[in-house]
């Protein structure tokens, strides 16, 4: 999993993005997206419909073991 890719689909749904330090930061900055040991993503930020929207696009594009 590549979260410059990720970026690109955010992108292409109309929510910003944009990293610092490692992190993409989504939804102006209110939540954030890290690789993990083993390849994990983890995703932190208040819950909001942002939070639900970014959330089902990364299940769409990635498979989820």
């Amino acid at each position: 999993l590549k979260l410059s890719d990720f970026k690109q689909v955010l992108m292409r749904n109309n929510i910003s993005s944009e990293f610092s330090g490692g992190v993409l930061w989504c939804a102006n900055g209110t939540l954030a997206l890290r690789r993990m040991d083993a390849g994990k993503v983890t995703m932190e930020g208040c819950v909001s419909e942002e939070y639900y929207k970014i959330r089902e696009l990364l299940y769409e594009q990635y498979a989820i073991v």
